[in-house]
């Protein structure tokens, strides 16, 4: 395992990550604007093409008890339909914290929303920050493993 990308997939936007797992380094690519399933598939397998990507780490939403919902499914879709694109590893991680945690981090308490919630450049932050998020806590979790 070497080069990992790491997804947070929404309706309307998905975040990317990178990291390199030897250097134990991860940065925010970019957020990709959903405008059909086959054309996200198309881009990210042009992405893991260009940047050599061995690992796909994809936010898996669960309910707080650990139940699959509407989302996971959804996601579990988009994993068996980017399977047969990719040649790579694909991974779905728990990320029931990531997006709740980007939005305190780009929304602190005292910052009122209701100025910047229709700002749709500070949503799609969020799903960027999440794959971020989630690529992290992947990191600690399997460098956990190996201790």
């Amino acid at each position: 395992m070497k080069n990992l990308l790491a997804i947070d997939f929404g309706l309307r936007w998905v975040g990317l990550a990178f990291g390199d797992w030897e250097k134990n380094y991860i940065y925010g690519y970019k957020t990709i604007t959903v405008r059909s399933l086959n054309k996200l598939i198309k881009e990210i397998k042009k992405i893991v093409q260009e940047k050599d990507i061995d690992h796909i780490i994809i936010g898996y939403p669960q309910s707080l008890k650990g139940k699959e919902t509407e989302m996971a499914r959804m996601v579990k879709r988009f994993k068996e339909k980017l399977e047969k694109s990719v040649a790579c590893r694909i991974v779905l991680f728990d990320e029931r914290f990531t997006t709740d945690l980007a939005k305190r981090i780009i929304f602190p308490k005292d910052l009122k929303r209701t100025k910047i919630k229709r700002k749709e450049s500070i949503k799609k932050d969020i799903n960027l920050l999440s794959a971020i998020l989630l690529l992290e806590s992947y990191f600690k979790h399997e460098k956990g493993k190996e201790d």
